[in-house]
Order: C-alpha cells, then structure tokens, then sequence
C-alpha cells in the first residue's frame, strides 16, 4: 500500500484552476480519514511561485516540476512529469480533476504506472478498513 494521497493541481497560464482547489480539499478529507498526509503535484512552468498557496487547502508537501516545455499541456510531457513524481512519492491514492486535460492524463498516468482508474467518480469515501470507495455512475446515470 502508498503512502498517504496525492492531488494533481491542475494549472492554466500559472494560476490554478477551480478544480485543482476541490482535488486538494476533497484529498485532504481522505488523508485526514486515512491518518495520512495529502500531497500536491503541479506541473507546468512559472507555476513555482503559486505552489505554496496549496498549504492553505491541506497540502503538506507540494512537488513541482517547472520547466518551459511544459508552459502548455502535452500528454507526453505532463505524463512525465506526473508519472515521476508519483514513482517518487509512492501514494495510494491520486486525485485529479474530470477535466479535459484530466481525461487525457489520468489514463497515460495509470496506464505508464500498470495501475486502475476510475473516471466520473460523484463520491469518495474512506472504508473502516482503509480502503477507497469510488462511486461511478454508468449507463447514462442509470446504475451507480
């Protein structure tokens, strides 16, 4: 098992989006449920000064990979980027947003890191054992 959660704090132009703030808040739930620490990854570049800020949503350690290249999404390089820190930092669980660039990266990522996804989720919870528990609808909302 990982160490603790991970949010991908998705960025456009060196300011986060709005869904980076619900990744980083709805991560430190899980953390706090788990007895564990949440993490923050952001990639890009510039993005090294606004970093910091994600302290204030729960984020213990925030990893940052700032490089030119990366001043705008390309799944090669955000694959990357996010893959590496994910190696570094080993969590249980990742979160990013149901975005159009989290719907391109988050299956590079699981797919280069051999692991499941599970897109759409509307609810995240902690079992007693420790586990997550994703709810998904499917067939058009009609199962969940």
């Amino acid at each position: 098992m990982g160490n603790g959660v991970l949010a991908f704090a998705e960025q456009r132009e060196g300011k986060f989006r709005k869904v980076a703030i619900e990744a980083v808040s709805e991560g430190k739930r899980l953390a706090d449920k788990l007895g564990a620490e949440l993490d923050a990854a952001v990639v890009g570049s510039g993005v090294q000064d606004i970093a910091a800020s994600l302290g204030a949503y729960g984020a213990t350690k925030v990893y940052v990979v700032d490089d030119p290249a990366l001043k705008d999404y390309t799944p090669h390089g955000y694959t990357k980027a996010l893959c590496r820190i994910v190696k570094e930092t080993q969590p249980s669980i990742l979160l990013m947003g149901c975005t159009s660039m989290g719907r391109d990266l988050g299956p590079r990522v699981a797919a280069r890191l051999a692991t499941g996804i599970a897109p759409d989720c509307t609810a995240l919870e902690i079992d007693a054992d420790g586990r997550l528990l994703m709810t998904r609808p499917m067939f058009a909302g009609r199962a969940i």
